[in-house]
Formats: C-alpha cells, structure tokens, sequence
C-alpha cells in the first residue's frame, strides 16, 4: 500500500452469471472513475478505485480473480483500477461445511469479510464468534448508513437499469435462436428461433423479479403466457 494513497470502492453483487452482467458493471466502473477524476479536477493515479464483485454462477474454481487494465504482458495502463471477482459459491461452501473439517474453520477465517455480506443476522452472530472480530458487525452498520443515505449517487435509475438488462436479456435471446436456426434451416429454425428467445427472456426476466404484468407489457404477451414460466 502506498503511503497517503486514496482508496474508492465499491460493492457489487451478481446474483447470475449471464452475458451481461461484466459490460454492465464495466459501465458502472467506468462512470465512478470517470466521476471521480471530474471531481478532484486532476489526471493522476492517486486515487485507487477498486470494485469488488460477489459473483454466483461462475464457471471456474477459485475463490478469487483480480482483473487490471494491461497488456498481454501484464503490463498495467493504469495502476489505480482493479477488480476483485469473488466466487461466492466457492467461498460459500466453506461455510455450509463448516461443521465437517476443521480446516473449513481456517477457509471461514481467512475469507470472512466476503462471507458476511451473505449472511442473515443469526448467522452474522455465529460468524463473530468463529473468528472474535468486531469489526464485521461495526462494517455491516456502516454498509446500512451508506445505504440509506439520501445523498448517495445512483449511477443509472431503476427503470434504465431494467430496460438495460430486458434489451441484453432479448440480445443474448436472438443470438441463442441465430444458432439454432442455423442448423435447422432457414425458415424453420427464425420461427424456433424466436419462440426459444423469447421463452430465455421471459425465464432470465422472471428470475430478475422484473413483475409479471410488466414482462407481458414489454414483450407483448398476455399475462398468462408468462406464468407457465413461473417456477
């Protein structure tokens, strides 16, 4: 850590691993430190800004990656931007098997500050006494007030964020019917193509809890379509 440096982060948690999720938080990323710089009124990299991403659905196994602004060579374009992509179902299991090895208790200790942002309130109690720190219930209420406080910049608003990820979900919707027409022919497979693509939007828009009367409303099917997705 560099004496003096500035430190900006912030949290993000990806409930679904779907393609738009990292152009998406790239967004975000670049607008904060774009922000920050109009801010202070200076091009320097004194200020670090750091997102730290509690993602599910990943398909590696590792608790955690860090992703920079380089080169092939690992050669960093600008050393104050870093993302922490957290595996929460790697980390997580640690925590569901916390009574079977001991070492499990060790993992729990060692990944603590990922783990508590997971946890209902008996289970935060439970985690302090595990690893007798503190500070974790003292992070969570600071976490309440940065939340509830009025002056706290939102990036986009609800309704664009909604409307974002709908034309993504529709996107990856066409793309998925593109390759399935293609083997199935032409005419045959644009027809299936489009049945697949907007059954995958109503599923992916259904598990985002956008509600069901908007979804009929967006893509123009009644009400009733939509509930047979329901689970």
């Amino acid at each position: 850590m560099i004496e003096n440096e500035v430190y900006s982060i912030n949290i993000e948690v990806n409930a679904k691993n779907l393609d738009y999720v990292k152009p998406r938080n790239t967004s975000y990323n670049c607008d904060v430190y774009s922000n920050d710089t109009k801010i202070r009124g200076v091009y320097d990299e004194k200020k670090s800004i750091i997102q730290i991403n509690y993602s599910y659905g990943l398909k590696y196994n590792e608790p955690i990656r860090v992703y920079t602004i380089s080169d092939e060579n690992n050669n960093k374009y600008v050393k104050n931007f870093k993302i922490y992509e957290v595996n929460m179902d790697y980390i997580m299991d640690y925590w569901y098997n916390r009574n079977k090895q001991q070492v499990n208790i060790n993992m729990i200790k060692k990944y603590k500050y990922f783990i508590m942002l997971n946890l209902k309130y008996d289970e935060l109690k439970e985690l302090i006494e595990i690893t007798k720190d503190e500070r974790i219930v003292k992070y969570m209420e600071e976490l309440k007030k940065v939340n509830s406080n009025p002056k706290y910049r939102r990036f986009i608003s609800e309704e664009e964020d909604e409307l974002f990820i709908k034309n993504s979900l529709i996107q990856q919707g066409r793309k998925i019917g593109e390759k399935y027409g293609e083997k199935r022919g032409e005419k045959r497979g644009e027809k299936r193509g489009q049945q697949i693509q907007k059954e995958k939007t109503i599923i992916e828009m259904l598990k985002e809890n956008i509600p069901i009367d908007k979804i009929s409303k967006i893509l123009k099917i009644p009400t009733e379509q939509v509930r047979q997705y329901q689970k």
